[in-house]
């Protein structure tokens, strides 16, 4: 299967791997020779400053008269206003009759508001732009610069001129320390240090981080294209290979999900430096994880669904858009309710793939599910904030949490793969499992690849393929702050969820004060969820616990202090409020359901014991399979 307007490159079967191509390849020796376009923008930095955590940058342009030089503000995949210039230290401007030859004049460069500086000449001439950037925020969407590596993300260091369609080349100035660089942008030039990449427009500047230092590779082949797994960090504690092999197995799963590879090569670049999290590019992912990730197997099937939560992004938000996304507009946010398709859809089967795919076990899936309604049915937000919402507010609200996030707020990743979930089952229930999500999002992308896509649009494919009715409780779904109904998917697939044994129902869950805290030596109060004995009480956030009934009590030995109670006993609480002692009664509570552990149902009957198992298959016009 292929996108109806033959946008993917390359049609084929069930992606191969028997044969599955692995090794040692430094990025240097992959050029390209093209010529050098006279009027395209460079940009030249250089990393003299790197244990300073700054980099050099010179921006070479040409101008006729006036020229506006304009930073992004934020960067695709990641939906909040992060202000990129609060990192540049100066800008100044000279005019040159030639690139690179000596400066004539000063050029004055006006500012235009936070993220815009305006320049003029009187005759049409060679412009360097430089600048100074500080670089230590160490996440896939910002910039990383040191003694041993760098990481730079395209929003984050370069400005445009103008206008975004205008191709630029890109000059590294490496220190001679730096053997590789990883980048999906093709390679022009190599001489000595200086390697020079080009980008068609700025929006594949955006689209390409660039990481560079003394670098692990891992190259294979899937269904013809080249694929690169590079790692920064862990030496010693990471299988290369290994993690090569497993990752090809999800390039292989998803291009057969999708039915086709749309990139001409494709970069998965791995820092395990420490944190956690990945940004989707077109031809490239990159991604964060603790060196350590590989030495524990929970730690390890994180990392491969994080691998398998990108690569699914290079169709489901790189190719196929919400439309407010087709035309990136990088100087202020783009207000969009349909990120729960891009990203909650995508969350979903990030792990079922694993599942499908062979890469974790049938209990290691059916964890990962629970936790994640674990994490929703533990979040008083969910009755606060809708599934719509919640998209809708993310460039306010998802990556600024506070105290009071689980209170007010829902995740579109966490929620909206728990409704993709909840959905693919309604879909199969109404269609005697002819029609699942995998047909849903398939005919989306065939559909809307080239125009993009709104939710009426994803409506109208429900409807059909699978009838009004599941339309109609989609709908609810995504406009109502209410509680998710389990009951018919665990009753269609033959699950359920565990039941306290004996012992633990006879212990009980003790009694319940509703809060949480931080600190090693005091107990300093975090969170207060809303509807709690603490809530009731008026603990406030910041506050102290000092003691329990007149007893000193040590942060981790509150929990089980307060269990030792009956819910309704009445405590008091010894706590310091901005320095200032005082005691605070508490009626305890009894601790709310958190049973959500799923298992088999013992009494399933044979039909759901066959749709439990065609769905952990894979079903549909796919051949998906472990």
């Amino acid at each position: 299967m292929a996108f109806d307007d033959g946008s993917c490159q390359y049609e084929h079967g069930m992606a191969q791997v028997d044969n599955y191509q692995l090794t040692f390849n430094s990025v240097l020796q992959r050029s390209w020779t093209m010529s050098e376009p006279t009027h395209d923008l460079l940009y030249r930095v250089s990393f003299e400053d790197r244990q300073q955590h700054s980099i050099n940058v010179e921006l070479w342009l040409f101008a006729e008269s006036t020229f506006s030089l304009i930073f992004p503000v934020w960067t695709p995949g990641s939906y909040m206003i992060r202000e990129y210039t609060r990192n540049i230290e100066s800008v100044g401007a000279t005019a040159h009759l030639e690139r690179f030859g000596p400066a004539q004049a000063t050029v004055r460069l006006a500012r235009q508001g936070k993220n815009r500086w305006q320049g003029a000449v009187e005759r049409p001439t060679q412009i360097c732009v430089s600048y100074r950037l500080y670089c230590r925020e160490m996440t896939v969407r910002t910039n990383w610069v040191e003694r041993d590596f760098a990481s730079l993300s395209g929003a984050a260091t370069f400005p445009f001129v103008d206008r975004v369609d205008q191709p630029a080349q890109i000059e590294l100035d490496l220190p001679a320390d730096w053997p590789h660089v990883a980048t999906p942008l093709p390679r022009i030039q190599d001489d000595s240090h200086k390697t020079l990449f080009r980008a068609e427009t700025y929006h594949e500047v955006v689209d390409s981080p660039i990481v560079c230092g003394n670098l692990q590779q891992r190259q294979f082949e899937v269904a013809g294209g080249q694929h690169y797994l590079v790692n920064v960090g862990g030496e010693g504690l990471w299988d290369l290979d290994r993690a090569a092999r497993d990752t090809a197995r999800i390039v292989a799963g998803h291009q057969d999900f999708w039915g086709c590879q749309p990139y001409p090569h494709y970069w998965f670049i791995n820092l395990a430096t420490g944190g956690r999290g990945g940004l989707e590019h077109d031809n490239s992912t990159l991604l964060m994880c603790a060196p350590h990730a590989m030495r524990s197997r929970e730690s390890y099937v994180d990392w491969l669904g994080l691998v398998s939560h990108e690569f699914f992004h290079t169709w489901n938000i790189r190719r196929l858009r919400p439309r407010p996304l087709m035309n990136y507009d990088y100087e202020r946010e783009q207000f969009l309710e349909e990120l729960w398709i891009a990203e909650g859809i995508t969350s979903y089967f990030d792990d079922l793939a694993l599942k499908r795919l062979g890469l974790c076990t049938v209990e290691e899936y059916l964890s990962r599910l629970s936790k994640t309604i674990d994490t929703v049915q533990s979040a008083p937000g969910r009755l606060v904030q809708t599934l719509r919402d919640s998209s809708w507010d993310a460039w306010t609200k998802l990556y600024r949490p506070d105290e009071n996030s689980r209170n007010s707020r829902i995740s579109y990743y966490s929620k909206g793969a728990l409704v993709s979930w909840l959905l693919d089952v309604e879909l199969q229930r109404a269609t005697n499992g002819e029609v699942a999500l995998d047909d849903v999002v398939r005919e989306l992308g065939r559909r809307h690849q080239s125009s993009g896509y709104s939710q009426d649009d994803f409506d109208q494919i429900v409807v059909e393929l699978a009838g009004a009715e599941v339309a109609n409780w989609l709908g609810e779904q995504l406009a109502n702050a209410a509680e998710l109904d389990y009951t018919p998917a665990l009753q269609w697939l033959g699950l359920s969820f565990e039941q306290p044994t004996a012992v633990d129902a006879a212990d009980g869950p003790g009694a319940w004060l509703g809060c949480e805290t931080k600190g090693e030596q005091i107990a300093r109060v975090s969170c207060v969820l809303r509807g709690t004995p603490a809530a009731e009480a008026g603990l406030n956030v910041g506050d102290e616990i000092l003691g329990l009934n007149g007893y000193r009590v040590h942060p981790d030995q509150l929990e089980n202090r307060i269990r030792e109670f009956e819910p309704g006993d009445e405590v008091q609480l010894l706590l310091a409020r901005r320095h200032k002692l005082m005691s605070l009664d508490v009626c305890l509570g009894s601790a709310p359901e958190s049973n959500w552990q799923l298992t088999f149902d013992p009494q399933a009957q044979q039909p759901a014991i066959a749709m439990r198992e065609r769905w952990l298959k894979g079903a549909g016009d796919s051949t998906y399979r472990g």
